[in-house]
Formats: structure tokens, C-alpha cells, sequence
């Protein structure tokens, strides 16, 4: 039974699961699928010249490719495509139809996304009228679809026109998250609400035909869904349900067999009568099952099964490819000697969750290709993430995002596409979101990676804490109504349709459970801590504000130089220039990086430097919150910070631009989520270590605790044996920073604690006294030696006296392993660098370029 979460409810969810993923469907003598994704064309509705048209795509990117307006990511001509929204949209496309085809007894066209008024008409026959960007459509077309040609005519209205009536027929407005215009019609319309601009990214709000079509015909049945649950899982067994959905049926007698691809074993052959609504159901078993782990804990293990449905003489209907894995989980909600807790358990093992909040990693959703999702999930899962959060304001992303998450281990908190509003609650509203979530619920619930449902972004809080009630002037009986169609949606409508359809994941209404404005609070459920940036806090309130599940903080910084150029003329590369500020979105924007900036490091002189300090500003407050949230642990168990990536190039939270070049954020955040960390700090006078597992299984190396002075003296040195627990969090020392330091200057002395086993380092962590422009650095010479591997090459660098906070800057697209580190005297570092496009040595070397607080600080002093 699926239990509801309120505020503190004391509730443990229980998980065992055993998911599939569909992955293809194998040839069938009876099911034909082809994708209608050829020969369109499109033009304004009211008038106009037809043009080319890519599908799956967007009327941007169709005006874009068309050469009719201009790149709305360059300059500032994001302003100049804005009637694009008013206008109504012609997609149409003539396809043929083959007699084969047209012959089956069952032909359906699927629409797997529109976006999001559209009227279809096949044939000159209105057969849909679609409403919501986020439901699929299936539409039966048997007595409409002829042999030979066929026309397929889409309209699609203007978003803005069809919610100015929706919102007109009530008596009060509604909040409206983020959206940039005035009339706030963003919640009045089913469609991914950061497409009317955020503080992050641009108003671009598209149409268009986004995700793909697909014609299927069939004579007999097919494979509709497939769901596999686990009711009973040990160690020597997996007793797994199969319950298959089929298409439309001409049979009454059908085979079903499972067979695991990897070793030939059939692990299920049963035989049906008779079929009811369309479903089939069986057991199976699994022997010594292995498990689906995340990131850091094993390996994430999928079964590939291929699940055929044969007729009762044995001859393929259909079949499809299946990808499997088995796992239980736990969300632990409950009262303990703090206050309420909020963590996970994978297979029994609590997890300490480290990542990132995921947007859509661009506005024109159909640019973003397997690549791009593949940067982007192995980039988390090679920074040592174990967690992304799908934030409200987006997509329900697409299933290959879904499929890599599965495969590399990564973990998917999954909001429903709600944030940061308030929304109608009349019936044709609440019925198209329930259709909504019926199909994405059965869309996704087949993945291990899914280990969170939830309701809604800071919808909750919101209502509760900004003040929403005196800024719309509501009545009583206003708010009441408002009140209780949140509630209606998010506390009757969802967790129904999960009880029904996915019944044992979690579901929390809403993300956080707890507003950051009461020290109380952070002792309960899950948190969005903003006042770092909303707030008047400084980097320090990372350390002091720690809640127990830490599902949004940041800060902002600004992408690289080489990503800046890419959208600017050279005039634009300042501050105030309008092309700046009008990418910065945030209210706080420049002056509050300056401010925090100004804390660490001096200030800067050049636009250049200004953009790398900004980065080491955002990746040095948020080592602060990754540090502090885990030497927290078991108060804390639970770390997602705002954002992971970009949707456009921006002024933003990002740790990895649009790009996908890593700021400095995503590599401090790959040193802070290893499973063993030192977590050195001081408090109260004294220098202390604190070191933090998230190994499943104890470790005995030897602690080493050492002073050096700027140029490589060592200045203190002890060494013990120590014991690390599994999934522990322990202090193993402490010393008094005045007498540590009595003899030595805490400007030019460093303090660096390291794990070793067997010669080999397990982890290291250094920690400095002041902040970098309080310290006495010299000029940052340093030394770089590099080779081509063939595919990649590999720089060697070493200095003679510590440079501070190296960037590596390449002229080439591609990737540095590591980067925004210290180069300590006396120990050569490492990096790869891994070219998108081949170059040689001579190219290679003659394109990079580095970056130092050390020179940047030597120049400011000759200034």
C-alpha cells in the first residue's frame, strides 16, 4: 500500500522491485511500426510560404534551420523571437501507405509528444485534439488510413491564445513560478513551464511536433507494456510477476516465454486459454539474483531478457528486448532523537545521496541527442554522483536519459512537472493531469534508476512562506479553493494513480518538506536551503544551516571565456555591456558574486579574470555545503545541489556549462563525493579531521597529518593506524591551531591529511588557514611536460613553490580529468585531456592556456 507523506509523518517505504526497461522490439511476422518522420513542411497558419520541417523538432528550430530568424542563444536576439509564441503553426507531411499495412485489421497512430495545442487532421479528418505536451496519444486511423498516399495536417495554436481565455475565467490569478511575462499564463497550459523563462535560462515557448510519430499495424496481438515485480527477493532467489499488457487482440490462445539472452535459460513458458482485458499475468523465478547497485556501492546489474509473445502453435507474434534490474529501496521517513529523518536504503544499506538538481539541458529540446545525455550521466557518475534529482520545472525527460541513469549507476529523484505555482483545479484541468500522469508513470516505472516520486517544486513552501496570499489580494474563500486544489492534485489525484499504477515506489507531495526560515526546520525532512543567495547568509551558513536531506542550495557563477565567446562580439565581453546583462537573470545577479568574491580573493581587473574567480567564488562556497552536509551524516544523509547543467549559455548554478565544459564546481564536487573522504576543519580553536566513508566495508590504512610551507618544507608530520568503518563518519583528531602554528605563518602554511594502505593513497584533503588573498603566494611558475597517447594526452605538471587554484584552458573542444586544483611543490600532477575532434601535439600545445590565483594576484600587484 502506498502511504501518503505529509509534513513529519513518521512513514518507512519499503521497496522491492524488480524493473524492466524496454529497450526494442524484435521482428514480428505480424507487428509493423515505421516512424512518420520524413517529408514535412510547415508555414505560419494565417499565411505564408511552406518550409522544410524536422520531426521530431520545433517550430525554433524549423524557423532556425530555415534561416528565418536568428539564433536566439547569440547576442540578445532571445527579444526578437518572442511573437513566435503568438502565432498559430502548419506542420503537414504526405506519406504512403502499403497495402500490407493498410490490410491489418488494427492500425493506430501514435503521437509520442506534441507540443501542446494541436489539432491533427488525417486526411482531411480531424482525429485529435491534443492539449498537453507531456501525454502520448494513440489514435485509431483503420477506417481512415488508405493504400498509397496519405495527408497528416497538424495546426498548432498559440500557447499564449489558448490560456488568455483559462485564466480570464477565473477571479483571481494565479502565481506563476518564474514566468517572465506580466500575464503569467504559464500554469493555465500543460507544458514545461521553463520554457517561459527563469532565472536561468530564456523565454523561448516552442510548438511543434517534439517527440516522434509512429504508424503500427497488426493482425493478431502485441506486446503493449510489460511489468515485472518482485514478491520475494533473498539471496538465493527472486520471485518475480510478469504482467503483460497486450494491444488489441485477434487471438483468444496465446504462448507467453521469457528468455535471459546472456546464458539461454528460459525462465518462463506458459501457455494462456483465454485472455482478459488484455492482460496476462505469470510467475518466475530468478536464481541467485544479482542486484542493481548505484554509483560507489557495486555495479548496477541488468538482466537482458527478451519476453516473446508466441500463438498457441508456438509461432512469434511478437517479442521484445528487455533490460532488467533488481533492487529494493527504502525511503526512511520517521521520528528518531533529532527530529524527522529522510534517507535512503539501497538493498538494505543506507546511502548517503550525492548530486545534482538536472534541468533539460537545452531550451530546443530536440538538439539534445545520445550525446549530449551521455555527457552529461557519465559526467555525474565520473564526478562520483549517486543521485540526479528531474526538477519540476522541466520535461519528463526522455528514455534514454532514463536507460543511461540505469547503466551507470545513477539514481533519479523524479518530480512531476509542477513548480513553483499555483494551478487550476477545474475538472478539464485535473482530468488532462491525470491522464498526464498515468502515462508517464507507466512510461518510466519499468526503470531501477526511479527511486522517487514526487508531487511538485516548492509548491508547498511556497504557499506557505512567500506570501503569495497578500501579493494577489486573495479572499478567504479564494484561498481556500486555491489550497484545496493543491491538494486535490497532489494529495488525491497522484498518489491514487501511483497506488494503482507503481505502487510500491515512494511518493512525497512535495520537495522540500521543510521551509529554511526556523533553525527547527532543518532538523525535519527535506530542505531547499536558499539563504545563501535569497538570503543575507554568508558561505558560512552552509556549515551552520544543514537539514537532513539537502535537496537544492547554490550559487551562481559564469561559464568560461571560450563559451562566452561563442555567443558574443568582442565589445559585449564586460559587465555592463547589455549582451551581459541581459544574460545575467538572476535579480541578485553580478554584485552579489562580486560580494562573496570579494571574501576569498581580491578583486579583479580583467573580464577574463572576473570569470574564473567567479568559478572558484561558487566551487569554494559549495566545498563548504559538501563538506559540512557530510561530516553531518547521519543528521544528514542527502545532498542535490542546484543545477548539474545549463539549457542555454548562461550566468548560472551550473557546474557543467551547456557546452559541457566542467566549471570549477563539477570538479571540486568529484573530489567532495569520493566514498572516502578527510574532511579537515576547525572549530573552537582547534584543527580537527574528520573522515567520512560511504564504503560499504571497513578499511585500514594510516592517517597522515602534515604542515608545509609554501615551497614544499615539511613543517609537521604524524602518522597512525587508524580503522574506517563501512558507511561511517568519525573524528580522528585534533590539535590546537595556536600552538600548531605558534612558530609558523598561517599565510605561507598548509595543512594536508591523507589516507594511505599499502603505499597507495585512499584519499587527501589539504586545508589552508586564510583565504587566498590573504595569503603570501609567489609568481605560480610551474612546469608542464605533455605526450599524445593516440586519442588523448596527458599532461605532467610540477612547480617549485605552490600555485593556487590551476585552471587548464584548451583552444580544442574536449575534456581535462581535472582542473581548478593546487599544484603543490614536489608532486607532479596528472591530467588528461581528451580531444572531441582529433589534433596533434604541436595544435594541442599551442591552444592551451593556463590560470593561476598566483598570477592573477602577481598582476594585480604590479597594477
Amino acid at each position: 500500500m502506498l502511504t501518503i507523506v505529509k509534513h513529519f509523518y513518521p512513514i518507512t517505504y519499503l521497496l522491492f522491485c524488480f524493473f524492466q526497461l524496454q529497450v526494442e522490439a524484435q521482428n514480428s511476422p505480424d507487428l509493423i511500426c515505421i516512424n512518420l518522420h520524413d517529408e514535412w513542411e510547415f508555414r505560419p497558419a494565417k499565411q505564408g510560404v511552406w518550409s522544410p520541417a524536422e520531426v521530431p523538432g520545433s517550430v525554433h528550430s524549423d524557423l532556425l534551420k530555415n534561416e528565418l530568424i536568428r539564433d536566439p542563444f547569440s547576442h540578445m536576439n532571445e527579444k526578437e523571437v518572442q511573437w513566435i509564441e503568438e502565432e498559430d503553426w502548419l506542420y503537414q507531411s504526405v506519406f504512403n501507405c502499403a497495402d500490407e499495412i493498410a490490410a491489418k485489421q488494427n492500425i493506430v497512430l501514435h503521437f509520442k509528444g506534441l507540443d501542446t495545442y494541436a489539432d491533427v487532421y488525417l486526411n482531411e479528418q480531424l482525429i485529435l485534439q491534443a492539449d498537453n505536451m507531456f501525454r502520448s496519444w494513440n489514435i485509431d486511423v483503420k477506417k481512415i488510413l488508405k493504400s498509397g498516399e496519405n495527408h497528416l495536417k497538424i495546426h498548432f495554436h498559440s500557447p499564449m491564445k489558448m490560456a488568455r481565455p483559462r485564466r480570464d475565467a477565473l477571479n483571481y490569478s494565479l502565481p506563476a513560478g518564474n514566468d517572465a511575462q506580466e500575464e503569467k499564463l504559464s500554469v493555465f497550459t500543460r507544458k514545461a513551464p521553463f520554457q517561459f523563462g527563469w532565472d536561468w535560462g530564456p523565454r523561448l515557448v516552442t510548438a511543434g511536433i517534439w517527440r516522434p510519430i509512429e504508424l503500427t499495424a497488426w493482425d493478431k496481438a502485441g506486446i503493449k507494456d510489460c511489468l515485472l515485480l518482485t514478491s520475494e527477493l533473498n539471496e538465493d532467489r527472486a520471485r518475480i510477476k510478469a504482467k503483460i499488457e497486450l494491444k488489441k487482440t485477434g487471438v483468444e490462445k496465446v504462448q507467453l516465454r521469457i528468455r535471459d539472452t546472456e546464458n539461454g535459460n528460459v525462465l518462463l513458458n506458459k501457455q494462456f486459454s483465454s485472455i482478459e482485458n488484455n492482460q496476462l499475468e505469470a510467475n518466475f523465478i530468478i536464481d541467485k539474483p544479482k542486484l542493481w547497485w548505484c554509483n560507489g556501492l557495486g555495479s548496477p546489474h541488468l538482466y537482458k531478457l527478451n519476453v516473446e509473445l508466441l500463438t498457441a502453435k508456438g509461432e512469434q507474434i511478437d517479442a521484445k528486448l528487455c533490460k532488467l534490474g533488481i533492487r529494493n529501496i527504502e525511503l526512511v521517513q520517521e521520528a528518531d532523537s533529532i527530529g524527522t529523518s529522510f534517507y535512503f536504503k539501497l538493498n538494505g544499506i543506507p546511502v548517503f545521496m550525492k548530486g545534482a538538481n538536472y534541468i533539460p539541458s537545452d531550451n530546443l529540446l530536440d538538439r539534445v541527442n545520445k550525446e549530449r545525455y551521455q555527457m552529461l550521466v557519465e559526467a555525474a557518475r565520473d564526478a562520483n554522483m549517486n543521485m540526479l534529482r528531474v526538477w519540476g520545472g522541466g520535461i519528463y525527460e526522455e528514455d534514454l536519459f532514463y536507460d543511461l541513469c540505469d547503466e551507470n549507476g545513477i539514481l533519479v529523484w523524479q518530480d512531476f512537472m509542477f513548480a513553483c505555482s499555483m494551478y487550476p483545479g477545474d475538472k478539464a484541468f485535473l482530468e488532462n493531469v491525470r491522464a498526464e500522469v498515468q502515462d508517464n508513470i507507466i512510461r518510466l516505472r519499468q526503470h531501477p534508476c526511479i527511486a522517487l516520486w514526487c508531487g511538485n517544486n516548492e509548491m508547498d513552501v511556497a504557499w506557505h512562506n512567500w506570501g503569495w496570499q497578500s501579493t494577489h489580494r486573495y479572499s478567504k474563500a479564494d484561498s481556500t479553493e486555491i489550497w484545496n486544489n493543491y491538494q486535490t492534485l497532489f494529495h488525491q489525484i497522484i498518489p491514487y494513480e501511483l497506488l494503482r499504477l507503481d505502487p510500491l515506489r515512494p511518493y512525497v507531495s512535495t520537495s522540500p518538506l521543510s521551509n529554511w526560515g526556523t533553525m527547527e526546520n532543518f532538523n525535519h525532512g527535506s530542505m531547499h536551503y536558499w539563504g545563501v543567495w535569497h538570503g543575507n547568509d554568508h558561505f558560512e551558513g552552509y556549515e551552520k544551516y544543514v537539514g537532513r536531506f539537502m535537496s537544492e542550495y547554490g550559487f551562481q557563477s559564469f561559464p568560461s571565456h571560450n563559451t562566452i565567446k561563442k555567443f558574443s562580439s568582442t565589445s559585449d565581453r564586460r559587465l555592463d555591456s547589455p549582451v551581459m546583462k541581459h544574460r545575467q537573470k538572476s535579480y541578485k545577479g553580478n554584485g552579489l558574486i562580486y560580494e562573496f568574491m570579494d571574501e576569498l580573493l581580491p578583486r579583479p581587473e580583467k573580464f577574463t579574470d572576473f570569470l574564473y574567480f567567479s568559478q572558484l567564488t561558487q566551487a569554494e562556497g559549495l566545498k563548504k555545503a559538501f563538506n559540512s552536509h557530510r561530516a553531518k551524516k547521519p543528521h544528514c544523509m542527502g545532498t542535490l545541489y542546484w543545477q548539474l547543467n545549463d539549457c542555454w549559455p548562461a550566468i548560472s548554478w551550473s557546474g557543467i556549462d551547456y557546452y559541457g565544459n566542467w566549471k570549477a564546481l563539477h570538479h571540486y564536487a568529484k573530489r567532495a563525493f569520493q566514498p572516502l573522504v578527510v574532511l579537515p576543519y576547525e572549530s573552537d580553536g582547534k584543527f580537527k579531521v574528520k573522515i567520512n566513508s560511504d564504503l560499504n566495508y571497513a578499511v585500514e590504512p594510516e592517517l597522515l597529518i602534515q604542515l608545509f610551507d609554501f615551497k614544499g618544507r615539511e613543517l609537521f608530520h604524524t602518522v597512525r593506524p587508524i580503522r574506517v568503518d563501512s558507511l561511517s563518519n568519525e573524528e580522528f583528531y585534533e590539535i590546537e591551531v595556536k600552538s600548531w602554528l605558534s612558530e609558523h605563518s598561517p599565510q605561507s602554511t598548509f595543512a594536508t591529511v591523507s589516507l594511505y594502505q599499502n603505499e597507495r593513497v585512499l584519499a587527501s584533503s589539504d586545508y589552508h588557514f586564510l583565504p587566498y588573498k590573504d595569503q603570501d603566494l609567489g609568481p605560480g611558475n610551474f612546469k608542464t611536460e605533455i605526450s599524445n597517447q593516440g586519442g588523448y594526452f596527458l599532461l605532467s605538471l610540477s612547480c617549485k613553490e605552490l600555485v593556487r587554484g590551476l585552471q587548464l584552458e584548451s583552444a580544442q573542444d574536449g575534456h581535462f580529468d581535472d582542473n581548478f586544483f593546487d599544484l603543490k611543490p614536489g608532486r607532479a600532477r596528472i591530467v588528461k585531456f581528451t580531444p572531441k575532434e582529433p589534433v596533434d601535439i604541436v595544435t594541442f600545445k599551442n591552444g592551451l592556456s593556463t590560470r593561476s590565483v598566483n598570477q592573477v594576484m602577481r598582476e594585480l600587484d604590479r597594477e
